[in-house]
């Protein structure tokens, strides 16, 4: 609803108009009223999604406002008798081992066969 405000100093009646709602705006944005162009103004940005490996996954999560990485099974990880290590990834000696041990499995370098 309007409303009229005398200004004494201008002797001039002002129309007053009610204030927009805000905008939604996401976690990391900010919404800001203008009061002159009686326009809101968001700013903000997301921010960049981490770097991850090659069995993560990162999935922005708007409560938190906070990247969440989840890892992942590696393809063929060694149920068929093959283990599958993701590229740029080095598995130390031991956890090699292990595997061959555990699983008497060959290694398959890359992507899985």
């Amino acid at each position: 609803m309007n409303s009229v405000a005398f200004n004494s100093i201008t002797c001039c009646c002002n129309y007053l108009l009610p204030k927009p709602e805000a905008p939604a705006t996401a976690c990391y944005e900010t919404a800001t009223f203008d009061g002159e162009t009686c326009k809101w103004s968001v700013t903000g940005e997301q921010p960049e999604a981490p770097i991850t490996k090659c069995n993560e996954t990162a999935s922005f999560n708007e409560e938190t406002c906070a990247w969440v990485i989840t890892e992942t099974a590696l393809p063929n990880a060694g149920e068929d008798s093959n283990l599958a290590v993701c590229s740029g990834i080095v598995p130390t000696e031991s956890e090699l081992l292990m595997l061959l041990e555990l699983h008497q499995t060959k290694v398959v370098y890359g992507l899985a066969q």
